[in-house]
């Protein structure tokens, strides 16, 4: 497999498909989180549409990132565990780092679209109630999942080809 699947997937109107269901269930789902804050409902089952909604804590931790770097060195692990975010550095960072002991680790393919396949999408569900629009995510959301997994899957494959 090549470029070439994912200029099919792009050709067969997959990617235009994948990005409106994205779209339309992430809107969706801000929709019933918005709805849900306003019933003060930390959990609503919808039985008729057979999905749960529930409010989910999301925990953050502050680290001490010196000892970790400390402990990552000590234990020889540090190379790995850290990833660098270039487009952070200063021009002045970039040099520094940039040398002839550093190592180059391969290729990196980004797939990003062109203007032509961006797209502007209507709010057509914004109207319906929130039981319609919770049938419209859970339908919406599982042919997401299957072009995702495709997407993806032609994306790594494609990385890894050396026949493009």
């Amino acid at each position: 497999m090549t470029i070439y699947h994912i200029e099919h997937f792009i050709d067969k109107g997959k990617y235009k498909e994948m990005k409106h269901l994205e779209f339309v269930t992430s809107k969706i789902k801000e929709n019933i989180r918005l709805f849900q804050i306003e019933t003060e409902e930390k959990r609503i089952e919808w039985k008729e549409q057979g999905v749960v909604s529930k409010f989910v804590s999301s925990k953050e931790y502050d680290w001490d990132k010196d000892f970790l770097k400390e402990l990552f060195f000590d234990l020889g692990i540090l190379i790995e565990a850290c990833s660098i975010c270039n487009e952070r550095l200063s021009d002045y960072q970039l040099t520094t780092l940039v040398n002839k002991s550093m190592r180059y680790d391969g290729n990196y393919v980004r797939f990003t679209p062109n203007k032509l396949l961006k797209f502007k999408y209507f709010e057509w569900f914004a109207e319906l109630d929130i039981p319609a629009q919770l049938l419209i995510w859970k339908e919406y959301h599982k042919k997401l999942e299957v072009l995702l997994l495709e997407w993806d899957k032609l994306r790594k494959i494609a990385a890894i080809s050396r026949y493009c």
